[in-house]
């Protein structure tokens, strides 16, 4: 996100990489999941254990060490272990920094934390209004409440992120309608 201004963050960049053997899990058991029924239609292995043995065999190169499989596979149900997430800011001349404990203020940190909750929540509603071919009512007001927190200038940079997202939903939703797509209000 550029144009974003909490304390002397000027702009907010997240990176994000799935774990290759986790995605590799979910397309097996969305495209291939025939092939490993007797794991999951077996009545000695609860759903966690099933998940951890087709992990297991999808990945014999992984040490599981001294995990249980009903360990793994909570931990295999646990979305936060799919995604490897780093949280940048840029202060201007000291480039982008990782956005760590102790490295930015209580402000920064806040509205460094908002601004990707925006960008989450806007997604959520593009994926909502895909899936549904209607707007919903924003959700983005949820976070709000973190703002109390912040100063002004910072309360005024999230209304200005809900403002262009509100926009830029706004003319894509025009343009479908302008285009002939059906689209409910």
């Amino acid at each position: 996100m550029q144009s974003v201004s909490f304390g002397q963050v000027n702009s907010v960049r997240l990176n994000v990489n799935v774990r290759e053997t986790h995605a590799t899990l979910l397309d097996v058991l969305s495209e291939q999941q025939e092939q490993h029924q007797d794991l999951f239609n077996s009545n000695r292995l609860t759903f966690s254990e099933a998940l951890a043995k087709l992990y297991q065999r999808l990945n014999p190169q992984i040490d599981m060490g001294q995990r249980t499989p009903q360990t793994i596979g909570e931990e295999l149900l646990d979305y936060r272990n799919y995604l490897e997430m780093e949280v940048e800011v840029n202060r201007g001349s000291d480039g982008w920094l990782r956005a760590e404990s102790g490295a930015l203020s209580t402000g920064e940190a806040i509205g460094t934390g908002m601004s990707i909750l925006v960008m989450v929540v806007q997604s959520w509603e593009d994926e909502a209004r895909r899936l549904r071919g209607k707007d919903i009512s924003p959700c983005r007001l949820l976070f709000l409440d973190e703002a109390a927190r912040l100063d002004a200038r910072s309360i005024a940079t999230l209304f200005e992120l809900c403002e262009r997202f509100a926009d830029a939903a706004h003319h894509r939703c025009a343009g479908k309608h302008q285009s002939g797509e059906g689209h409910d209000l």
